[in-house]
């Protein structure tokens, strides 16, 4: 019996450096020696639930012919990343019938691409001057230049029903997102 037991401890003594050995292939095969790699995140600057607030210098022409120059204001608020809704005002400043003169209501898809977004926007609107209902199309394109600060260009297309040719509008400004 003492000469099994010498014979297990000896065995034992043995294959233990050749275990430990086995173990230590197993645990650096299991571990990588390279660093993990980082993910970088790019910032959302365009997000849903997002409501903003814009001001805008604004030229529209009509009939392609006469001009007029004018200041509007603006609200927006997006569903979704890419869908919105936007409601905008736009006056002359030169005391016509009313203190607005072009109320507009859109519906608005943008494409976020990091800081810049191009977007098209579709929509309704009255015409206080011309006393009648309206539709515009249009595109536009704003950059943010701080996370809630931007600034944007769009150009409108405009037809009055009851009014023979359709009218544009160009405008450029600033959007504060909260």
């Amino acid at each position: 019996m003492k000469n099994y037991i010498a014979s297990f401890v000896l065995l034992t003594l043995l294959c233990l450096p050749s275990f430990a050995a086995s173990t230590n292939v197993i645990s650096a095969i299991r571990t990588d020696p390279k660093p993990a790699t980082s993910v970088v995140v790019e910032p959302t600057y365009y997000h849903a639930g997002e409501f903003s607030i814009e001001g805008y210098a604004a030229s529209i022409t009509k009939d392609f012919n006469t001009h007029r120059g004018g200041v509007g204001f603006g609200v927006s608020y997006f569903l979704t990343q890419n869908s919105g809704l936007k409601l905008d005002t736009f006056t002359s400043c030169l005391g016509g019938r009313s203190a607005i003169d072009i109320a507009s209501a859109s519906y608005v898809y943008r494409i976020p691409i990091k800081r810049s977004c191009p977007y098209g926007l579709v929509g309704g609107d009255y015409d206080s001057e011309l006393r009648q209902w309206g539709a515009h199309l249009g595109v536009g394109l704003e950059h943010r230049v701080l996370d809630n600060v931007g600034l944007f260009v769009e150009a409108r297309m405009k037809k009055v029903w009851n009014y023979s040719s359709p009218s544009a509008q160009g405008r450029a400004g600033v959007r504060l997102s909260f």
